[in-house]
């Protein structure tokens, strides 16, 4: 388990914590834009002159600005003697300064250089609001480069430049930020109703193939189709906490919270008329991009949810089967860097269908997995880019080895509680079966890092948060006598691992004594079959 931070940032995200209207003299704060889709505050602090103003509030009127770029040159005419704090102390080059909403992306920049703009021309109106004689720099226009390449600055002559942020990916929010304190409590989305239901769940109800193949037999085609019906209805909170310096740029703490609520219902139908032996591995089905946090010159973080699907199969059989890995989420809370306090998560009703044709042995394994994944992409001042990911796996495996004299189908239904799976089972035949059909369900929750974030985040930095797994079925039929029994099997979710092979393709057709009348003739020939994708090829053996 990865080491805990512990945070001791103050409780922001209250609005008005940044006032325009007071000058930003060795400490400043900032909020996002109330018609932002995030809240977010974040606060500076230095020495008495580190930190300075460049509005109205500071003694200064805009007369000509970018409204996005970071680096850039402000023309700025000094209109009270509050614009002299600007060059006190260790002069304006390395100070940082609140920038006004109309210019830059930024909240905050570093002062590059300064010089007189040789066009003193102002506006007219403009005159008659200089407060002249009080300072040296009323009435001059100025030229003032400013940027966010924060490493820039001498912190020698500055000093450091400490900094503290939160911000959540939902508007209008009025509570504290997010603390190890209170994730422990489970209690940090406890924002007012208006601010929950501002998030928009994401939805998807399609079906989406993940293999098609087929080949050319004697008399006949054999192939292999298989697909994933999707019903996801989920809704995914954020909260980040950290802080550091701003000069020099360093995070020195941080922390990144997801709440998740909602259901994941994954079906994963195959139709098999082949022997075949075959991997899909990790195929995204569906994704899109969400709401994330971003204060632009800072830090920013960029979400993605995508739901990736993958299978590992083995099939000697002409079989059909749908095989259900589906789950709820209940207020779960997941940290990165992790933590042991992950929980809401259970196994939503599933079931399981397995169907044969008759005279035939339908032999195989079978292991899907239906992997929603939330990806982060995390920046910091500009230059520093790193990325998280947070991985709900559900599995499972599936091993037959079935006769039926006619057709027989095998049913399972598996119902939860908190922490045990109840699996009821069933089957009928219009004629004798023999054999055994059994099947595992599983979920795990996995968080990963890639690249770093000043080391508080590492490559090495991932852990395996939450796993359980369940039985669906384990029934074997007695041909002969017509009884059915049910092996022992365990119900407590523990940890489990379904490994996959190499991912390889192989298809063959079937034997000369395995054509019987029974047999009927594939009508669909190919519809995807993935050539060159993941390494995919069809053969005959």
């Amino acid at each position: 388990m990865l080491p805990l931070l512990t945070l001791a940032v103050a409780p922001l995200l209250v609005r008005a914590a940044n006032d325009w209207n007071v000058a930003c003299v060795g400490n400043c704060s900032y909020d996002l834009p109330a018609k932002s889709k995030s809240s977010g505050t974040v606060r500076i602090s230095g020495g008495s002159h580190a930190v300075s103003d460049l509005t109205h509030a500071g003694g200064w009127t805009i007369l000509g600005c970018d409204t996005v770029s970071q680096a850039q040159d402000i023309r700025v005419l000094c209109s009270t003697s509050r614009c002299e704090h600007l060059f006190e102390g260790h002069g304006a080059v390395d100070t940082v300064v609140r920038l006004s909403e109309s210019c830059s992306s930024a909240p905050f920049a570093r002062v590059a250089s300064v010089s007189v703009d040789s066009n003193q021309t102002i506006p007219s109106n403009l005159a008659a609001t200089i407060v002249s004689g009080s300072s040296n720099y009323t009435g001059t226009v100025f030229l003032v480069s400013v940027d966010t390449d924060f490493s820039k600055a001498n912190a020698s002559v500055t000093g450091p430049i400490t900094f503290s942020l939160q911000g959540v990916n939902f508007p209008n929010a009025t509570a504290a930020a997010p603390t190890r304190r209170s994730f422990g409590k489970r209690n940090w989305t406890s924002f007012n109703d208006t601010s929950t239901q501002a998030l928009s769940p994401i939805v998807v109800d399609d079906t989406f193939p993940l293999y098609s193949a087929s080949i050319s037999c004697d008399d006949m085609s054999a192939s292999i189709s298989t697909e994933f019906d999707l019903d996801v209805n989920m809704t995914v909170a954020l909260g980040v906490t950290a802080a550091g310096t701003v000069i020099p740029p360093e995070f020195t703490e941080f922390a990144l919270f997801t709440e998740l609520d909602g259901k994941v219902k994954g079906s994963l139908d195959l139709d098999v008329s082949a022997h075949g032996k075959f991997t899909v591995d990790s195929k995204t089905l569906w994704s899109t991009s969400i709401g994330g946090i971003d204060i632009p010159g800072i830090f920013s973080l960029g979400p993605e949810f995508a739901v990736v699907g993958s299978l590992d199969a083995d099939i000697t059989s002409k079989l059909k089967t749908k095989l259900d890995l589906s789950y709820k989420a209940e207020n779960a809370v997941i940290a990165i860097p992790s933590s042991a306090d992950v929980g809401g998560f259970s196994p939503a009703e599933q079931g399981l269908s397995v169907s044969i044709v008759p005279h035939l042995t339908a032999v195989g394994t079978l292991t899907p997995h239906l992997v929603p994944t939330l990806k982060l992409s995390l920046s910091a001042f500009s230059f520093v880019d790193a990325s998280a990911y947070i991985d709900l796996d559900a599995s499972a495996g599936l091993s037959l080895n079935l006769t039926a004299d006619a057709d027989v189908a095998a049913t399972a239904t598996t119902k939860s509680t908190t922490k045990t799976a109840t699996a009821a089972a069933g089957a009928s035949a219009t004629a004798a079966a023999t054999g055994c059909v059994a099947a595992d369900a599983g979920l795990s929750v996995n968080v990963g890092v890639k690249g770093s974030l000043f080391d508080l985040l590492k490559e090495s930095d991932s852990d395996t948060l939450w796993s359980g797994d369940w039985s669906l079925l384990d029934q074997c039929w007695d041909g002969e006598t017509g009884t059915i029994t049910s092996r022992s099997r365990r119900t407590d979710w523990e940890p489990v691992w379904i490994g996959r092979r190499d991912n390889s393709t192989a298809l063959s057709c079937p034997t000369s004594t395995e054509l019987l009348a029974d047999v009927e003739p594939i009508i669909e020939e190919i519809v995807d079959a993935f050539e060159g994708v993941n390494g995919t090829t069809i053969s005959v053996r």
